[in-house]
């Protein structure tokens, strides 16, 4: 039997003012598709239906676009009022107004900052662990082709140690999720990625050491050591299509809510054993 959490994973909208490589939020994103939301009340009937059929995170992305932290706060306080266990938010660090961080920060669980050879800001996840102790803080960084070539490992290396150190320093629950391109075919030579990857091992676990380094569960699908997550994980975009995770290739139609739960109830057609998007 699988011990790990069933997560609803959301993405409430494209819109985003980053283009970050490799990104399923920016990838062939067309004008329709950055302009298109579900409301609220969708959200709602979505949440209560997750957690009636056993799940238990809630996985939601935060772009950085006007309006945006105060909707995700909105959803947020949403999700835990309807039960969910952990509430779980990825973002770009971005200017918030006053107050809003906190107030989302107040009914999250885990968050997620990511970053890559172009995104390294992380001061204000610092701040925030300063004053909420109950989130665990994880830095989710993208080895994108840049941070892979060997010259730029070290730089990379040590920003993991500062962001782990400063963690330390705070008190603070950090950990660091090591992501890869999606598909391989993103870093052109897959045989030079591996023997780079394989080179990035001998120095830091990024494969995962099941403390503080988590290594990217697609890409351990791919090399045999644990599931695809997309056997417990439903995602929904906000056109309104669901996968089985963020960056899976196939969608189906969930505009109506009623298809919404029969996934919910008997999973993402075709979900095999193996990751199909790497």
């Amino acid at each position: 039997m699988n011990e790990e959490p069933k997560i609803l994973s959301i993405a409430p909208s494209f819109n985003c003012k980053l283009k970050c490589e490799g990104c399923y939020l920016t990838t062939d994103v067309t004008k329709e598709m950055r302009s298109a939301t579900k409301d609220d009340d969708y959200w709602k009937e979505v949440i209560q239906m997750g957690v009636k059929h056993g799940y238990e995170e809630f996985a939601m992305t935060l772009n950085p676009f006007p309006g945006a932290a105060e909707h995700a706060a909105r959803l947020a306080k949403m999700a835990k009022e309807a039960g969910f266990e952990s509430v779980n938010i990825t973002w770009t660090e971005f200017a918030t107004p006053e107050g809003v961080m906190e107030e989302l920060a107040s009914n999250i669980n885990v968050l997620s900052t990511s970053l890559d050879s172009n995104r390294v800001e992380y001061e204000d996840t610092l701040m925030l662990a300063e004053h909420f102790g109950h989130i665990h803080y994880n830095f989710n960084l993208l080895w994108d082709k840049e941070l892979m070539k060997p010259e730029n490992h070290d730089e990379a290396i040590d920003m993991v140690n500062n962001v782990l150190d400063a963690g330390d320093a705070v008190g603070g629950h950090f950990t660091v999720q090591h992501l890869i391109l999606k598909p391989l075919t993103l870093y052109g030579d897959v045989e030079e990625f591996l023997i780079n990857y394989n080179l990035l091992m001998e120095q830091i676990p990024i494969g995962g050491d099941g403390d503080k380094h988590i290594g990217d569960v697609a890409f351990g699908n791919l090399m045999g050591l644990n599931n695809c997550p997309g056997e417990r994980m439903l995602d929904i975009d906000p056109m309104g299509f669901a996968r089985r995770c963020p960056e899976n290739p196939t969608a189906y139609d969930v505009t109506d809510l009623a298809q919404v739960e029969e996934y919910m109830k008997n999973g993402i057609p075709n979900c095999k054993e193996s990751c199909n998007c790497m």
